[in-house]
Formats: structure tokens, C-alpha cells, sequence
């Protein structure tokens, strides 16, 4: 057993139907699953933000959901446990070297280049969070993608970096940053998200527009200042990025 299994219990598979959905069935079986880590190689129906199907070549991308059970976030907290992911990601990447951004909700950029995306889901208990399953795809090596703003960590670092060794990386950055409250994330977060006080183009109900993002909710909308100098608020399924 190696140090990172000796903190966090990791679960290999070669594959599955989703890592988000095994880790919520072994839940309902065993409520104790805390710090514990599935990992496929591959998965029949990876999911995303948005409904939408998560691609991967089977041993190219590291496929895992991380489960936490907090013991005092409260229902409020669910966008700044999704910002401690993106972060903790973030820096387990620096930690090689490696440049990234986050494109808000939660994707990993790369030179303008997707290549990871996260699904959280939580369970409630009253106020409480119950437990948070930290889902994850994120392409480690090079393999053919159908969508052309899709890419890989070796395409776009020209590094290669194993599941094994990504793991200990994020780790310790996901434990130096799961009790940070949400006005201490906010400014970190802001300050690699893409479109932070700087002009992107967005869409929104059919329409695109120029605009920047000026401002974050701890419900995790968004304030963005078009150019035009309106000034409005958005949640998830309001408005996206056109690349």
C-alpha cells in the first residue's frame, strides 16, 4: 500500500459505467466511504456539466470520483466545494510545471483547450451536505477527439504525467484547501478564471455578446459587464462561452 492509499482508499476498475454513479450506489450500501477514491480506466456514460457525455480512450485520461462526507458544510457551501475541487486541480497541475485555467463553472483550460471537466453532486441532510462526489475526466495523454476545442495535458505541456503521480498531487493540494471558506477561494478562484476582468463572448438565450466577468456569487452565478456597460447576473444554465 502506498502513502496516498494510506489517506485516501483508492479503487481501481477498468471500467465502468460512470465513476459518479458506482461511488453514489456503493453509498446507499455504505454510508462510511470518506476520502475514498474510484478510478476506471474508462467509462461507458461518463457525465458533464450540462447533460453532456464525457469522451475518453480507455487508459488515456484519468476517470475517478473523489467521495467526502463534511461533517459541518452546510447546503450553501456546495459552489465553494466545487471551487476547492477546481483549485485543488489547479495547483496539483502547477505542481508539474503545468499551466491552467478554469472555465467557469469548473472545466480545465489549457491554451484555450478543454482538457478536463468535473461533475459534482451532493446529497443533503437537512442544512447539511451529506456527502460531495468529486467527479472527474481529465485527458492525460494524447488520443483523437470529435470536438475541435477538446486536447490533452501531453499535447498542450508536452509532459506525460501518470494517474498515480496526478493523485498525489491532488491530494495534498485538495486537503491544503477543503476547509477554506468561500471569501477566502473567491480571489484565488477569480484569478484564474477565464474572463476575469478580461473580454470574452458569451451567448445567452439564443443571442452572443462581448463582455467580462466583474464579480462571483457564493451561489456560483456570475456578474458579467458587457460592453455595451450593462451589467447582469447569471447562474449556470444562463450563459455560456463561445470559443
Amino acid at each position: 500500500m502506498t502513502a496516498l492509499q494510506k489517506r485516501w482508499n483508492i479503487l481501481k476498475f477498468k471500467r465502468l459505467e460512470s465513476t459518479n454513479t458506482t461511488a453514489l450506489e456503493w453509498l446507499k450500501r455504505n454510508p462510511n466511504l470518506n476520502h475514498s477514491v474510484i478510478v476506471a480506466q474508462s467509462q461507458e456514460k461518463g457525465r458533464g456539466q450540462r447533460g453532456t457525455h464525457w469522451q475518453d480512450s480507455e487508459g488515456k485520461s484519468l476517470l475517478m470520483t473523489l467521495v467526502i462526507q463534511p461533517s459541518q458544510r452546510k447546503v450553501e457551501d456546495r459552489f465553494t466545494l466545487s471551487m476547492i475541487f477546481s483549485l485543488a486541480i489547479h495547483r496539483a497541475l502547477q505542481d508539474f510545471s503545468i499551466s491552467s485555467e478554469i472555465k467557469w463553472p469548473n472545466d480545465v483550460i489549457m491554451n484555450r483547450k478543454k482538457v478536463g471537466g468535473i461533475l459534482i453532486e451532493t446529497g443533503i441532510r437537512g442544512n447539511f451536505i451529506s456527502h460531495a462526489l468529486f467527479g472527474l475526466g481529465l485527458n492525460l495523454q494524447n488520443q483523437p477527439f470529435e470536438i475541435p476545442y477538446a486536447s490533452s495535458v501531453e499535447k498542450e505541456s508536452g509532459k506525460l504525467i501518470t494517474v498515480d503521480d496526478f493523485l498525489e498531487n491532488l491530494e495534498f493540494a485538495f486537503k491544503a484547501l477543503q476547509h477554506k471558506t468561500f471569501e477566502e477561494l473567491k480571489p484565488i478562484y477569480l484569478n484564474h478564471l477565464i474572463g476575469y476582468n478580461a473580454t470574452e463572448t458569451f451567448e445567452s438565450q439564443g443571442l452572443t455578446f462581448d463582455g467580462s466577468i466583474v464579480d462571483l456569487e457564493e451561489t456560483g452565478e456570475i456578474w458579467i459587464k458587457k460592453n455595451s456597460g450593462e451589467k447582469l447576473r447569471y447562474s449556470f444554465k444562463e450563459v455560456k462561452f463561445i470559443y
